[in-house]
């Protein structure tokens, strides 16, 4: 592998995260399996379902850029590179734009997915009586204020449903702060893009940070329904 060394804490973080989160979704799909409910009757559930395939991309392509490098170093140390370090870092750098794309395609099967979900709660609530090119800075940023407007967006919109809905004022509150923490995800987006920046190994500041938000992402998205499920399988209980 030359002179290249892999950044296993990255690496360990990254498969940490992806499994994780992996976890999350097979926990949700196998809950509403047991429950004899099918996957199809669920747009969120299919969001969810779908979510799988960019994860696993993405970690596939992260875990060879990791160890193959990019073409992101410095003079003094492309210097010292041989000809198949070269070969293998742009072969690297290649696979940076497909982890690029894969990365937001999972986001935006998570708030497809809550979208999908506040959608079944609207239908149910209606049927109620009234009540650099190689740093890529730009798409670092673009993308970063894009989530944090979508993220607000998919807490606020939830609020005057529960607000005008006959739930009893302590559930209104638990499902407010329920989902409140989609702030956990625009916390992570405001903190990554300024140490990233600062970071002196960007490359893998950026996929560090990354991994990270999918794993928030994924519990954001995934903790209405098995907070559902949950409340269900007390009831169950008692």
């Amino acid at each position: 592998m030359g002179s290249k060394t892999i950044d296993r804490p990255t690496l360990a973080i990254t498969y940490s995260c992806s499994l994780l989160s992996l976890g999350l979704i097979a926990i949700r799909l196998i809950c509403r399996r047991m429950r004899g409910e099918k996957y199809l009757s669920f747009p969120d559930d299919v969001w969810m379902g779908f979510s799988v395939l960019p994860l696993l991309i993405r970690l596939g392509i992260v875990h060879m850029v990791l160890m193959y490098g990019t073409n992101a170093v410095s003079p003094d140390r492309l210097a010292t590179l041989t000809e198949d370090d070269i070969r293998q870092r742009a072969f690297g750098s290649k696979l940076v734009l497909v982890s690029r794309i894969a990365y937001p395609a999972f986001l935006w099967c998570m708030k497809a997915c809550i979208l999908a979900f506040l959608g079944r709660l609207m239908l149910i609530q209606s049927s109620l009586p009234a009540a650099p090119c190689t740093k890529a800075h730009v798409q670092l940023f673009v993308m970063g204020i894009t989530n944090i407007m979508t993220d607000l967006s998919l807490i606020i919109l939830p609020l005057p449903l529960i607000v005008r809905s006959r739930l009893p004022l302590l559930r209104k509150i638990q499902l407010s702060l329920l989902f409140g923490i989609g702030v956990a995800v625009i916390a992570v987006t405001i903190i990554r893009l300024p140490l990233i920046l600062a970071s002196s190994t960007m490359q893998s500041s950026r996929t560090l940070w990354a991994s990270i938000e999918i794993l928030v992402a994924c519990a954001v998205a995934n903790a209405p329904i098995l907070n559902s499920f949950h409340h269900e399988y007390k009831k169950k209980r008692r």
